[in-house]
């Protein structure tokens, strides 16, 4: 905000500073609170309030100037956050001076007396909540302990701040922190209350001091009034686009002299779509002076804005906005690397990438805005982002926030990196940003690879929590500490471990760069200028196929880049037409030769009490559907499962607490080798572990599969947490492949076909890519490297005739994300990288409650390109039972680009 902006709200001060002289008693006034109806009004000495009906407070008025800022983004004032605004709906008046305001599991004491309200928030849930209280965008200034006044907004940790707006001042105490600019020019306040806390925090209405006074008109004493400010959007920002077309900007400023409207346009090039055409009207508040619109701009830039008040058919005022524009946004966040600790301080090329560092945009020549450490050398930040424009014609941002020479240990969540680094998320806002880039790991070489791997992870999933929002995370592999010492695997393989559960994505191999691509003569740990520009470039390979997949791109040059990827609700109808099953995941099918497909499904809602609903269904572990006839928009569906006595219980059983999930599955002289996931239930952020694997061989599979016999067969297991056949099973000239889920990526496992067909499993060979050697289980003290990464349990792998290449088709992480392929032309590879397929629609949605798994294509399907299906899921199982919309596997259709051909 500018210091012009805050000078015009500073006029009452300036206009009764002859009152300071003048010393007033205060007058102990009573309290009235109208309780005809919501909103219950307040009055009180100085102040008024305002309690509406979803229990938050929306006005707080002081000497007649609004403190609080409802309405501007998901803003109710002052209320409790966790996963969005909690309503408290059940108000009360417990006293003439007290209301009480309660939802489910947690409420508001409001008390109020002539001199404020103080605020008793009790969180009774299992989790975190959040106390905020946004103010006005008027403010004029954050008065400090020691009588300074500072330009708003202010992120300190603090636990009382005083405000001043006109002469009125507001005292808050009990706080965590205050915090911003949110929103364009908003303060925020902030308390954080952890599971089962009741905490106060109080709001003292008051009068500006003489001194306070004083110090406010001198913060301000250089300005010079502006008929019309634009706070929002500032110079050089970039908004990050929602689609490939198009972004939501925000208008905002205020209007210092008199004026009855404020019209705003938008000039320049785009690059997807026309711009706004002609002057558009802006929502206007004369009394205040602001003026705020939501415009939605087509991706592009530079943009230029225009902003005029008007009086009458007359312009008083004028205000203009250079460059803007609607592209990529990127935060990034670790040490030295991260930041700007290169030899030399390196410039941006293209003139179209911009650097944000909290309160300011720039152009993003180093060194960066915004970094913690204020390191003033060179980054890799303007080659990523000339990389970027140069690949997607848009402008590109870039958020800086790291500290050289930091651990993992101090980014903890309790530490002040992580808020400095959530400081930047927050400002950006829900989906402001793409991902964020994570480049650390040197100062931990030393550190237990699973101790490092744990430690990240709890930064990611506290910055997803915080933020509210599956953030997209790109580690880099980054464990380079000189010349003798150029890679540690421990940490590496802690790094592709996160990789592989879905945790981050795959960032770039920066341990590659050596030698003249180091600093100090290729001696030193940061990179030199050819260094920093190769970096840049790896990072925007790295994250482009993210970047196409949320943008729906298929223009791939490859003959296996998808044409077309589409959802296929027309075949989703084939799971519903058993009214004896409702639902289950897992979903590999496996094509009998005869008509019929069979498909294995884990856990199952079957034999429902009530017609179409889950409740009153028991759930098995397992079941098999048949469907018979190729096209599952008209094919017959038939599930089954068994009885234990008159109980349905699983097709195949359970060996004590341990139950089986369907894994990869293969056809062999008739019979079905099927292998299998062993798990458990247990008290795990999901409520099993997997426990090793099993398999079955299945026979008089020409009968329903209720009559089929089933052989459970001996299974080696191994010490590795490796589930073996979780993925697919390939039978290929005179073996049976099995791919395999590992926590470091998907590994390959063998048997000769004729000891598979028989069910004998007791001798797998495992494939060494780095020795690319099949070796026996026996001769192995590890699980071999991984032939990719990341990996998911469940997946598919098809050799596609017409391209003759191996297809593997996964979600690219968990529990939100698109779905994306990966081809090799052998089993072993080498695999080329991840690229995207697929975005569910229930992405579109926007409900973290909601997870997507198991991403399988299905070729038996009779389709113009292949079928693919996914499951949804709910981290709560009553929002599973209760919800049809989830838990059937639902279908997609894709064409590749050699079916177009």
């Amino acid at each position: 905000m500018s210091r012009c902006l805050l000078l015009r709200r500073l006029l009452a001060v300036v206009g009764v500073l002859a009152l300071a002289a003048a010393s007033v008693g205060r007058v102990r006034a009573e309290v009235s609170i109208a309780v005809e109806a919501s909103p219950h009004v307040v009055k009180a000495g100085d102040y008024q309030a305002r309690v509406d009906g979803d229990g938050c407070l929306t006005s707080l008025r002081i000497a007649g100037r609004e403190f609080l800022a409802p309405g501007v983004g998901i803003s109710r004032g002052l209320y409790l956050y966790r996963n969005g605004v909690l309503a408290l709906p059940q108000i009360e008046l417990a006293d003439a001076n007290t209301i009480v305001a309660a939802g489910e599991d947690a409420k508001i004491v409001y008390r109020f007396s002539d001199d404020g309200v103080t605020c008793t928030a009790t969180n009774d849930s299992e989790t975190p909540t959040a106390f905020f209280a946004v103010l006005s965008g008027e403010l004029a200034a954050v008065l400090a302990a020691d009588g300074r006044a500072v330009a708003p907004a202010v992120t300190e940790e603090r636990s009382e701040a005083s405000f001043a707006l006109g002469e009125a001042k507001l005292q808050v105490r009990g706080l965590n922190r205050i915090w911003g600019p949110w929103q364009g020019p908003h303060q925020v306040c902030e308390a954080l209350l952890a599971a089962g806390e009741t905490r106060k925090v109080e709001f003292i209405a008051a009068k500006l001091s003489a001194q306070e006074r004083a110090a406010v008109v001198a913060l301000f004493a250089p300005s010079i009034e502006q008929p019309v400010t634009v706070f929002a959007p500032q110079d050089y920002q970039v908004i990050q686009r929602s689609t490939l077309e198009q972004g939501e900007c925000l208008v905002a400023g205020n209007v210092t002299i008199e004026a009855d409207a404020v019209e705003y346009r938008v000039l320049g090039e785009s690059q997807h779509g026309q711009l706004p055409s002609g002057w558009q009207t802006a929502e206007f508040v004369k009394p205040t002076g602001g003026f705020s619109a939501r415009v939605v701009l087509p991706a592009g830039g530079w943009y230029q804005l225009e902003v005029r008040a008007k009086q009458g058919d007359q312009v008083v005022a004028e205000a203009r906005v250079e460059r803007f524009g609607v592209g990529e946004v990127f935060v990034g966040a670790g040490q030295s690397n991260s930041t700007n600790c290169g030899e030399l301080p390196t410039k941006q090329t293209s003139g179209m990438v911009a650097s944000f560092g909290g309160d300011q945009w720039k152009l993003a020549d180093d060194p960066q805005l915004g970094v913690a450490d204020r390191s003033t050398g060179g980054s890799f930040w303007p080659a990523f982002g000339d990389a970027m424009y140069q690949r997607y014609g848009v402008p590109i941002g870039v958020a800086a926030t790291g500290f050289g020479g930091t651990s993992v240990n101090q980014w903890q969540p309790d530490g002040d990196l992580f808020k400095w680094m959530m400081t930047r998320i927050e400002q950006l806002g829900p989906r402001g940003f793409r991902a964020l880039l994570w480049h650390q790991g040197e100062s931990d070489v030393d550190m237990p690879g699973d101790e490092y791997f744990l430690k990240l992870q709890r930064v990611i999933q506290a910055s997803r929590d915080g933020a509210d929002w599956q953030i997209p995370w790109f580690v880099a592999q980054a464990t380079y500490h000189n010349m003798q010492r150029p890679r540690t695997d421990s940490i590496r393989f802690a790094q592709q471990r996160l990789w592989a559960e879905g945790v981050a994505l795959r960032g770039p191999d920066t341990d590659l760069l050596q030698e003249d691509y180091r600093d100090l003569g290729g001696k030193g740990i940061h990179f030199s200028p050819k260094g920093l520009q190769k970096h840049g470039e790896m990072w925007a390979e790295c994250v482009a196929p993210l970047v196409d997949l949320e943008l729906g791109l298929t223009n791939k040059p490859n003959a296996l880049a998808p044409v077309t990827a589409e959802q296929w609700p027309e075949a989703d109808v084939l799971f519903h037409r058993d009214p004896q099953w409702l639902g289950g995941d897992d979903a590999y099918s496996l094509d009998l030769g005869d008509g019929r497909v069979a498909w294995f499904f884990g856990d199952s809602f079957v034999e429902p009490t009530t017609p179409g609903e889950r409740r009153g269904t028991t759930m098995v572990r397992n079941s098999v559907g048949i469907q018979t006839g190729y096209d599952p928009t008209t094919a017959q569906f038939k599930a089954y499962w068994s009885h234990q006595g008159q109980r349905p219980s699983s097709l195949i059983p359970e060996d004590g607490e341990n139950f089986y999930w369907p894994g990869g599955s293969v056809l062999l002289d008739g019979k079905v080798l099927m292998l299998s996931m062993r798990a458990r239930d247990a008290n795990a952020d999901l409520n099993f572990e997997t426990t090793g694997w099993g398999a079955v061989l299945l026979d008089q599979i020409d009968l329903p599969p209720d009559q089929w016999k089933i052989q459970k067969l001996d299974v080696p297991q191994n010490d590795f947490e490796v589930l073996v056949g979780s993925g697919s099973l390939v039978c290929e000239g005179d073996f049976v492949y099995a791919f395999s889920h590992s926590k470091r990526g998907t590994v390959l496992v063998r048997w000769p076909r004729a000891a598979a067909a028989a069910g004998d499993l007791s001798e797998p060979r495992w494939y060494d890519p780095e020795r690319e050697a099949w070796i026996d289980q026996r001769d192995l003290t590890a699980a071999p490297a991984p032939i990719f990464a990341p990996g998911q349990t469940e997946f598919t792998v098809h050799r596609q005739s017409k391209q003759n290449r191996y297809l593997q088709v996964q979600f690219a992480g968990f529990p939100r994300t698109p779905i994306a392929y990966r081809s090799a032309e052998h089993l072993v590879g080498p695999w080329s990288p991840m690229e995207p397929l697929f975005a569910p629609a229930e992405l579109l949605a926007d409900d973290p409650a909601v997870m997507l798994y198991a991403g399988k294509l299905h070729p038996e399907q009779s389709v113009d390109g292949v079928a693919l299906t996914y499951a949804s899921n709910a981290f709560s199982l009553a929002r599973v039972v209760d919800d049809n919309s989830l838990y059937y596997p639902r279908f997609a259709r894709v064409r590749f680009r050699a079916d177009a051909d």
